[in-house]
């Protein structure tokens, strides 16, 4: 469900390829952090990524708002809320909350690189961060 409302709204914002794009980034870069905890540990499923959504429309909505946009109650309740049921949901012994912290993080930071006006830059910096974020998986893997 939060995928889909979180979706939704970067869709309508970005446009599918970026939306999508960011989710995959995100998605990556909440698992490789993960591999900084150190110990054998299995991690699986898209609530990293998820989390990198949420950060996403927290760094444009304060991007709007630098930018004078007007703060709508309704939008306010709505980002505070998914912001507490994220932390909320992320509780428990089997949650990798090492994979929500790195994609919210990661959405955060991306969130103001990949804007529309900036395609081309966009795409090299998606594939550059995809390879980063696979250094520290292949370097675990070596170590093994």
């Amino acid at each position: 469900a939060a995928l889909a409302v979180l979706g939704w709204a970067l869709v309508g914002r970005w446009g599918n390829g970026r939306a999508a794009l960011l989710f995959v980034l995100t998605g990556t870069m909440g698992g490789a952090i993960c591999l900084l905890r150190p110990g054998a540990h299995a991690h699986v499923g898209a609530s990293g990524a998820i989390f990198g959504l949420l950060g996403a429309l927290v760094a444009l909505k304060i991007a709007d708002l630098r930018r004078g946009a007007l703060l709508i109650r309704r939008e306010a309740l709505r980002l505070v809320g998914f912001v507490a049921l994220a932390l909320l949901s992320g509780v428990g012994a089997s949650t990798d909350w090492l994979a929500h912290v790195g994609g919210f993080a990661a959405g955060l930071a991306l969130a103001p690189l990949l804007r529309p006006r900036h395609a081309l830059q966009s795409g090299v910096l998606a594939a550059a961060l995809v390879v980063a974020a696979w250094i520290p998986v292949l370097a675990r893997a070596w170590a093994r």
